[in-house]
């Protein structure tokens, strides 16, 4: 029987649209509950880690949306066959992580001068690296990121 699952985020897509399209992807039903800015103070105390997104199995709430992701990807056969495939899926993700962090410092820098030095540097130097190192891995899996099927 398939667990009742609530995505608890945003309107917006950012740290839950991973955990959205391994749902569309296999075909699962869930409740996505997208909450309101104004809304959010007073929901917040009632969040495991004070922060969004959550996810709800069965009404137990669970945190940390990369974790959620795994375990969905893992209970719908996309977390790769075997092990070494498993863990070749975490590195990219782990992968991701770090350039979403590059992106979040460049978006939230206030200095001008440094905002555009970090613009530049990632338009030249950080977001060419990961995107050969993608390509790459790409290529070597023909056409897939990890092994020879779809996974996350």
């Amino acid at each position: 029987m398939t667990p009742h699952y609530k995505l608890i985020y945003f309107n917006a897509r950012g740290r839950a649209e991973h955990i959205r399209f391994i749902f569309a992807y296999a075909g699962i039903e869930y409740e996505d509950e997208r909450i309101s800015r104004e809304k959010w103070p007073e929901l917040k105390k009632k969040m495991p880690f004070g922060l969004l997104p959550v996810l709800e199995i069965d009404g137990k709430p669970v945190a940390q949306s990369n974790a959620i992701a795994r375990h969905l990807a893992k209970q719908y056969g996309l977390a790769g066959k075997t092990e070494w495939e498993s863990l070749q899926c975490d590195v990219l993700v782990d992968a991701l992580g770090d350039l979403k962090q590059v992106l979040w410092q460049l978006r939230t820098e206030q200095d001008p001068i440094k905002k555009e030095e970090r613009k530049v540097k990632l338009m030249r130097e950080t977001i060419p690296f990961y995107l050969q190192k993608f390509e790459t891995i790409v290529a070597d899996n023909n056409g897939y990121s990890v092994g020879n099927d779809v996974s996350t």
